[in-house]
Formats: structure tokens, sequence, C-alpha cells
């Protein structure tokens, strides 16, 4: 008799919560929540500071500066170029009085990544629904499957279309051509997996 195993506990990430399921990594587990605050650009930068590729490798070319003196500043371009949201955690950075009402973050103690709200929405990283991928799978078709879950609100046929393929490649996986979708499920139905899988 097969056993039934019980689905796993669903903590949704909320702004009424100290603990949650973590939007990047999906572990139940503590989060720290952050007030924000500003400082008005100055008149000599009045747009962002977004540097590109080239600057990031044209500073690491650079051999006017010793390796540990621009290791800071090579990281903190690296999370800029990369689109991610970070602290600046130095003991001796500016004071910002101007409060950010209504814009919080999050952070997650096991990962460590930052979440961005709006009010009490989250509005990075795209909130994902549906179960979490079983970590059996390789990792090439939970990015599929995590993709999908995300974008899913937004588009629903290209989440289908990601959850075909994750199929699709899951087949191939478990020994099918991963050319025909019809033909591989058919085939794995009438294999001996299906007698583990309850598709008899």
């Amino acid at each position: 008799m097969k056993e039934e195993t019980m689905p796993a506990e669903v903590h949704p990430a909320s702004t009424k919560e100290t603990a949650f399921d973590c939007p990047h990594c999906g572990a139940y587990t503590s989060q720290q929540w952050y007030q924000l605050f500003s400082r008005r650009n100055p008149e000599d930068e009045k747009l962002p500071l977004l540097p590109n590729q080239d600057a990031l490798d044209e500073l690491e070319r650079d051999s006017r500066y010793k390796p540990e003196a621009k290791e800071g500043i090579i990281d903190w371009m690296k999370n800029v170029i990369g689109g991610l949201v970070f602290l600046n955690e130095e003991e001796n950075a500016p004071y910002c009085k101007h409060h950010v009402y209504n814009l919080f973050l999050s952070k997650c103690y096991n990962c460590g990544k930052l979440a961005v709200w709006v009010h009490d929405s989250l509005l990075f990283p795209a909130k994902r629904f549906g179960a979490n991928p079983n970590g059996d799978l390789p990792k090439e078709i939970i990015a599929d499957y995590e993709e999908a879950r995300s974008i899913v609100s937004l588009s629903p046929r290209g989440a289908s279309a990601l959850l075909r393929l994750s199929i699709q490649k899951l087949c191939k996986h478990l020994g099918g051509t991963g050319k025909n979708l019809d033909d591989d499920i058919a085939a794995l139905v009438s294999s001996e997996l299906s007698q583990f899988s309850g598709l008899r």
C-alpha cells in the first residue's frame, strides 16, 4: 500500500509576520524587517549611479589600486549591475533623515537576500504561486519551474509554456527522448515506473 505523505505547511510571506517562507530560497525562517530612509542626490549627481559591465571590467584591470583597496567597490558594482537589492551596513555610513514611508525590506535569515515591499504587497522578487519544487529534480528543471511560478500572475500562457518544458525535460531525465512529449508520457505510463507513481 502506498504511504500517504502530508503536504508541507505553507507560510506565505506577509508584512504581519516575522517568519515566513522566503520568497527567494523558500525556507521557512525568521525575517528581519527594515525601514528605509532617503538622501537627495547632490547637484553633481543628478542621475542614479548605475555602473555598467564596462566600468566594472575597467576597474578590475586597473593596476593603480591594490586588490584589497578595490574589493569592496567591485562587490558593490557587481551587486548593482546584477540588479540586486542590498544594504550598506558600514558603521560610518552617512545618516539619512528622510524617512521613506510605505516602502520596506525584509531580510531572510537563511539566505540573507532582501525582499522589497510596497505597503503590504511583495514587489521583489516576484511572488511565486503553487507548491515548492521537489528537491530531487535536476537544477535546470527547478529553475524553469520556479520561473513559471514567478510569472503565472503576469503571463499564464508563458508559465504554461515553461511548465510544459519542465515536464518535457523531466521525461527525458527519466529515459524519454525529449522530442515528443505525448510519446514520452505514453512510454512512462506503460513502463514499470507507473506502478510507483500510481498511474496504473
